[in-house]
């Protein structure tokens, strides 16, 4: 995921947010009780951070056949109808931004207080929602997803595909499960200097994972416990069981936590695969104590390339 592109992603819809970017992530600052802007985490320094304030967007209807051109949106949607979803409604978001400077005015260990100075220059980027929309009334649920089932399924697909659904309470009684696709993000990479790699650290490889139908990936056999060492201490922890995360603690000696997020790869991105081999039964997840006395192997797969 490029710099550019967890900025978008990251940005609120309903209000306005600053971003900023520090030591290639971007991290959501929301407005302070009294002033400023504070992030969940101690900033020790202003240098070398970039902060973009979204102080406008623009949201417009789409129609469902534009949206599905997009290729990521196209599978997706083609997916769920597969599973007796309703096909979502479409808006498309234009986001408008100024870069900032910043200075802190507090910080300590769990959160930094930051004041903004905009600066003239505009960029814009853009987003669509898929969004299916529901009410209630007198203990009756009226609208799309109404169904526990349906909504876990949307759920389960974005996840599929490397996005999140997510619920947002939209009016009283009114909530939008949503998923948020980034599909401009051109003038803030060129501010941000372009696309940041990332490596991660997973138990599995999926070709969800891929953000297009083609994409050219190299894998890779590290067969060096020193080498997956060295490759884990740079990575993200993507590794969904706990069960999981605490044998490789155990086996890489630092702390692995478990994490359950959906990701998409761009190209650069790595993934260092914890791969056990031999098949488990479905739906079995391994102890520890289990973990330790099956076959595995790490394998590292790069994305090379990705076509549009």
């Amino acid at each position: 995921m490029s710099l550019a592109y967890e900025t978008v992603y990251k940005t609120p819809t309903e209000q306005d947010s600053v971003i900023v970017v520090v030591h290639d992530r971007a991290l959501y600052a929301r407005r302070g009780l009294y002033g400023g802007w504070v992030i969940g985490e101690k900033l020790e320094s202003a240098e070398n951070v970039t902060a973009l304030w979204c102080f406008k967007r623009y949201v417009a209807d789409m129609e469902i056949d534009e949206a599905l051109k997009i290729d990521v949106v196209g599978r997706l949607v083609e997916e769920l109808k597969s599973l007796g979803v309703k096909a979502p409604g479409v808006r498309k978001i234009t986001y408008y931004y100024r870069p900032v400077k910043i200075a802190i005015s507090k910080t300590n260990e769990r959160y930094t207080v930051l004041d903004i100075v905009p600066q003239p220059a505009e960029l814009t980027a853009e987003a669509i929602h898929l969004y299916w929309k529901r009410y209630y009334s007198r203990k009756h649920c009226y609208g799309d997803l109404c169904d526990c089932d349906e909504r876990r399924k949307v759920e389960l697909t974005a996840k599929m595909f490397g996005l999140e659904a997510y619920d947002v309470e939209v009016g009283r009684r009114t909530f939008e499960m949503r998923i948020k696709v980034v599909t401009r993000t051109d003038e803030l990479e060129k501010l941000l200097g372009g696309r940041t790699s990332t490596r991660y650290l997973a138990s599995a490889f999926s070709l969800a994972m891929l953000p297009t139908k083609r994409s050219e990936v190299e894998v890779e056999e590290v067969d060096s416990l020193e080498k997956v060492k060295e490759l884990a201490r740079d990575s993200v922890s993507v590794v969904g069981h706990e069960s999981t995360a605490r044998f490789l603690s155990q086996l890489l000696s630092m702390p692995i936590q478990a994490s359950r997020v959906a990701i998409t790869l761009g190209e650069g991105d790595e993934v260092l695969v914890f791969q056990l081999l031999s098949r488990l039964p479905e739906g079995k997840i391994l102890s520890e104590q289990e973990l330790a006395q099956t076959q595995f192997k790490f394998y590292l797969v790069r994305v090379k390339k990705v076509v549009q």
